[in-house]
């Protein structure tokens, strides 16, 4: 991030500050305060930037109701291609937590090797082993529900994952756009429709 609000500042004193200059990141292992910190840096370098509350933006597709519809309309159509019987619909909550489970000895290390570097040089009289205790904690805790599993995992790959069993199962895939479109307005998370609206007033701005 600190490479693209650099270029940013760079290329709108280049050109007279007659570019406005935007960006959106994927939140990763950040912990809160520091994306807090990294926020404040990049408006004053960017005109406009935005770091997701989830660790890509793929995990924002991790909506399980929306996935099982997706899946649902695929295996329908496939059935109605082959005129055979229609299976049955598979748990997606329950593969989520499958896959994520493989995921948690990863997530774990790096979100709280993450906090406790971030921690410790500004927390000099707290022992690292409190440090890491902390992080742990906080990490249990988001870990303990599927909805907080799906906000910290690899989005990405947890998707591929689950498209590599629902395909081997079932011979369909399910695409970005047929999640998308299975989603109802009530599981768009309340993050994402206001970066839409942010990124659409950025479009907007005069450049000065």
């Amino acid at each position: 991030w600190k490479k693209v609000a650099y270029l940013g500042w760079g290329i709108s004193k280049a050109l007279g500050n007659a570019l406005n200059v935007g960006a959106v990141f994927d939140r990763d292992f950040f912990p809160d305060v520091e994306v807090g910190e990294i926020e404040a840096e990049l408006a004053r370098e960017l005109k406009f930037s935005h770091i997701h509350n989830r660790k890509e933006l793929e995990n924002y597709l991790l909506v399980p109701d929306a996935i099982e519809r997706a899946v649902t309309s695929a295996i329908r159509d496939k059935a109605k291609r082959d005129e055979a019987p229609t299976p049955k619909t598979p748990d997606v909550r329950q593969l989520l937590k499958e896959i994520t489970d493989k995921h948690r000895v990863n997530v774990l290390s790096q979100r709280t090797s993450r906090e406790v570097e971030y921690r410790k040089p500004r927390s000099p009289g707290i022992d690292s082993t409190t440090l890491n205790s902390e992080a742990i904690k906080a990490f249990e805790s988001c870990w303990s529900t599927l909805e907080g599993r799906l906000l910290v995992v690899p989005g990405r790959l947890v998707l591929q994952e689950l498209r590599d069993q629902i395909s081997e199962t079932y011979g369909v895939s399910i695409s970005n756009t047929r999640i998308v479109a299975s989603m109802r307005e009530s599981e768009v998370p309340d993050d994402l429709k206001e970066l839409l609206q942010k990124l659409e007033a950025f479009r907007l701005q005069p450049v000065h």
